[in-house]
């Protein structure tokens, strides 16, 4: 199995034509299919506080050790995803192993119908690219505590509010879901240009 990066199913939530990929250590990301994979990056632990990776951020909303964790094999999350210019799609990712310093996953697209509009990709990451996606700067960000309606549920929760120019980028993140933000919205001006909401979850079958 080749060992696919974090960026072959997440990139930045401002999404531009043609760029699939991530920076660990620049901002939450939002998981998607890009049409190439980068090069890999790695965040590092800057300071004692185990959701601090840079001393100009903001800590995340998990440590890498509560996302490996969390991280439940079998476990498939599934995302209503909404782009300008296409139609409404779910994006599907499965996890299908872990061990000490990493997850392996697969993820595939759907119409919001059931039907499967790409084969799966699988991808691994390690426990701290993984938390290093929430690391927003703290002169751009703002945090606060807030609850979270989503069709699985009400969750309470933290929402990173980054802003950058023109475009504002949100992420909400559930505190009993530690991982990935399970709601995102890109704004550019009065346009929202990207959102995805996690609208349910639930123990596949393994084997």
């Amino acid at each position: 199995m080749a060992k696919a990066p974090v960026a072959q199913w997440i990139e930045r939530s401002r999404p531009k034509a043609g760029v699939g990929g991530s920076n660990p250590s620049g901002g939450a990301c939002y998981p998607t299919v890009p049409p190439r994979a980068p090069q890999r990056r790695t965040a590092h632990l800057v300071s004692d506080d185990p959701r601090r990776l840079r001393p100009d951020h903001h800590p995340t909303p998990f440590s890498a050790a509560e996302i490996r964790d969390a991280f439940e094999v079998a476990r498939e999350v599934r995302s209503l995803t909404v782009r300008t210019g296409t139609e409404p799609y779910v994006l599907v990712r499965r996890n299908l192993s872990a061990d000490h310093e990493a997850g392996v996953y697969e993820v595939w697209t759907e119409s919001t119908d059931g039907v499967r509009l790409s084969e799966p990709e699988q991808g691994r990451s390690t426990w701290l690219e993984l938390q290093g996606h929430a690391s927003m700067p703290a002169d751009a960000t703002t945090i606060d505590t807030v609850e979270i309606d989503l069709p699985m549920g009400r969750y309470q929760g933290l929402r990173y509010t980054r802003v950058t120019g023109h475009a504002i980028d949100t992420f909400w993140f559930a505190l009993s879901l530690p991982g990935a933000p399970v709601r995102m919205e890109s704004r550019v001006g009065d346009q929202v240009v990207l959102s995805w909401t996690t609208i349910a979850q639930r123990r596949t079958p393994s084997g």
